[in-house]
């Protein structure tokens, strides 16, 4: 009995291991994962219950067209949206990364969490060169839109 036991309760824990590792993709409905990660200056960076949109640029041409249009609004604009802004580095070239990236973004006046890990955004929404933004209701993703250019960008920010 006691055996049967053990092999019942390693079953499901290794079960329950597959389906955190194998997780569903982000939709709809779903409460964001926790994306524990820092910004540019090394600061803790995080999602709260009081942030409404997340911007992510999952790419070098998503990145160029929310930080230019970030660039041209006052340092207060995403705090007073409730927004967020994130960018994933994870494939870039840590050389690339350290020498280049990380300092540029250490001259903007706004916060960008970045993603080194991959896998913390393998199963969010995306698309090749759009911006990706997710609308939140107290952590619940209610809305996803993609931002190909500058207009779009405006176009879903209200601008």
């Amino acid at each position: 009995p006691l055996r049967h036991l053990i092999r019942c309760c390693l079953l499901v824990l290794s079960s329950l291991a597959l389906s955190c590792a194998y997780g569903e993709p982000v939709s709809v409905g779903q409460t964001l994962p926790e994306l524990a990660i820092h910004d540019q200056h090394e600061q803790s960076w995080q999602m709260t219950n009081a942030t409404r949109l997340l911007i992510l640029a999952t790419n070098r041409s998503a990145s160029g067209v929310v930080q230019n249009l970030l660039n041209t609004q006052d340092k207060h604009f995403l705090s007073s949206r409730h927004a967020l802004y994130a960018a994933d580095l994870s494939r870039m070239p840590g050389l690339i990364t350290r020498s280049f990236a990380l300092p540029a973004l250490r001259e903007l006046a706004y916060p960008v969490g970045i993603v080194m890990n991959g896998q913390l955004l393998k199963d969010w929404p995306r698309h090749d060169k759009a911006v990706t933004l997710l609308w939140l209701n107290k952590g619940t993703l209610e809305r996803i839109e993609f931002a190909q250019d500058d207009t779009q960008l405006r176009h879903a920010l209200g601008l």
